[in-house]
């Protein structure tokens, strides 16, 4: 039986206010599920083109 040593790493994070060029919350987020639709959509129509091949 053998017991292994634990390693505790300590990690700081660092408080920023009022950061000037950040967008608020909804606009961040939206951008985003545009960004992710139109590379689902990228995706599925080349897997199509594939599959249309096969």
């Amino acid at each position: 039986m053998s017991i292994g040593a634990g390693v505790i790493v300590a990690v700081t994070f660092q408080q920023i206010d009022s950061t000037p060029h950040a967008e608020t919350g909804t606009q961040s987020d939206n951008q985003s599920l545009k960004n992710f639709d139109s590379r689902v959509k990228e995706f599925h129509s080349r897997f199509s083109f594939i599959l249309k091949k096969l």
